[in-house]
């Protein structure tokens, strides 16, 4: 892996901050003016942080999602977005294999995506003849106002520039287009109860947002929230190579915990759907 690199805030452009975890060797900080949470320093890249996505990425994108069930909970989720047909283009960013686009595919959209893995974009054009461009979202040439809605589902906390990118999508959409993302959340009750839980610092994570920065960051490019939600919580499985807690009693206590911790904003994951206004 080459030198790594220091980074100033890509939301404030601020250069002051504060550790929060150290794992793998690498260092997670806060931004002390925003709150943004990101890796400082990193890799030049991507692939420098993580090469093996390259080679098992697509065998896991295909095998997960083109599954049945898969396909059934995209073409259910797609339903919440039916109120933004109207040129009846989608685009997703960061599509993998092509899973999600398959199934809107076949719930009528004209589908699009943007995979920056070649072999996984290859996967989903070679087998299943969908349009997926290989590449970065900043560097391929798209018209503007041209979509309806476009997907990022766990994908911009690996953006080197996630703020330019959400500049990217804002031109890229129509008026009252939308854009849906689905991304880790930092201010969760598991990371307040674990803050080191190594299953929420992936390698290959560049940012971790919370709802907070998330709403400033699309307010900041010109994005109406519509709506926000978070769900998710859980108990590290082992502590120190043991079993931390038996496994009825865990279930049963993310079963009463998860629907608090979503009500509080405190889910693992966060949901956001958010409107580009109309021309002026």
């Amino acid at each position: 892996m080459g030198q790594p690199v220091y980074v100033k805030c890509n939301l404030c452009h601020r250069n002051k901050t504060h550790p929060l975890v150290e794992i793998y060797g690498f260092s997670w900080v806060r931004c002390q003016h925003c709150g943004l949470i990101y890796l400082n320093p990193r890799p030049k890249s991507i692939e420098e942080l993580n090469p093996a996505v390259m080679e098992t990425g697509v065998d896991y994108f295909t095998r997960k999602g083109y599954s049945p069930d898969k396909q059934n909970y995209y073409k259910k989720y797609l339903k919440k977005f039916e109120e933004y047909r109207e040129t009846n283009r989608l685009l997703e960013i960061g599509c993998a294999s092509g899973g999600f686009l398959y199934a809107a595919r076949d719930c009528g959209w004209q589908a699009k995506g943007i995979e920056y893995f070649e072999p996984a974009a290859r996967y989903g054009r070679d087998r299943y003849n969908l349009d997926i461009i290989a590449g970065s979202l900043l560097e391929i040439d798209l018209p503007r106002e041209y979509f309806d809605l476009v997907i990022m589902n766990m994908v911009i906390e690996h953006l080197e520039d996630p703020i330019g990118a959400l500049s990217k999508i804002h031109q890229l959409l129509r008026p009252k287009g939308a854009v849906y993302i689905h991304t880790p959340n930092y201010d969760s009750l598991t990371l307040k109860l674990f803050p080191a839980y190594k299953k929420f610092f992936p390698k290959d994570h560049f940012y971790f947002f919370t709802v907070k920065t998330l709403e400033r960051a699309l307010k900041k490019i010109g994005f109406q929230i519509v709506w926000k939600k978070t769900r998710g919580f859980e108990f590290p499985k082992k502590k120190g190579g043991a079993p931390f807690l038996k496994r009825q009693p865990l279930r049963l206590l993310k079963n009463l915990a998860s629907p608090a911790v979503s009500i509080l904003g405190k889910g693992d994951r966060v949901r956001v759907l958010a409107e580009k206004g109309r021309a002026s």
